[in-house]
């Protein structure tokens, strides 16, 4: 499906709450999307070529599988985030990403992904998240990290995925600060610019 130049994909005003799947869908122009839902969404093999802003919440799950290229800048927020793509077909994002994942349940991500830009995780529930989980991530822009729960989790890589962070990139703490776990494993930083993680309280750094 196509999208025409200067045209939006929106919910209407009785809301969404079902399944909702966007496969071999192509943004034509430049025109910034949002989409609001309380509901499944799942993306896979699409194309967005404008700032992209999604906002799901109840029970929902954020899916984005094989193959999607996302041009501009995104936010994405919902209970559940799962960038589930491959290294044979990966989901690119061309510019900065922030996600927010904010329920209770585990959220894994099973990899494959592409950042060229600038990526920011923040965790505000209380689950864990995977990040890489069992293929392999590539970071060519900064990792900025926040989690305001001491009892949720982020972990980049961990079954059979590597995250791999390009030289002269860095992975920090954002402004919301780190209160959680956070595991890098099979974590792989390229080059020598130095790293600097600032942890508060309770706070546990698993490597």
């Amino acid at each position: 499906a196509f999208l025409a130049s200067g045209k939006t994909l929106s919910i209407g005003q009785q809301g969404f709450v079902g399944y909702l799947q966007l496969s071999y869908f192509v943004q034509q122009g430049n025109t910034p999307q949002q989409i609001s839902m309380n509901g499944y969404l799942f993306i896979q093999t699409s194309v967005f070529t404008g700032n992209l802003s999604l906002t799901l919440t109840g029970a929902s799950d954020l899916y984005l599988g094989i193959g999607n290229v996302f041009n501009g800048v995104v936010n994405f927020i919902a209970p559940i985030i799962e960038l589930s793509a491959n290294t044979s077909l990966p989901t690119t994002f061309n510019a900065s990403a922030t996600f927010t994942n904010t329920g209770g349940g585990e959220a894994v991500g099973g990899g494959g992904n592409i950042f060229n830009g600038d990526v920011e995780f923040i965790n505000t529930g209380s689950g864990a998240w995977g990040i890489g989980y069992n293929d392999d991530d590539y970071f060519n822009g900064n990792i900025i990290v926040n989690s305001i729960n001491p009892s949720n989790e982020l972990l980049f890589g961990w079954d059979g995925g590597y995250d791999h962070l390009a030289a002269g990139k860095t992975i920090s703490v954002g402004s919301q600060g780190y209160a959680g776990t956070l595991y890098l494993r099979q974590f792989i930083q390229s080059g020598s610019t130095p790293q600097q993680l600032s942890l508060i309280g309770s706070s546990v750094l698993n490597l």
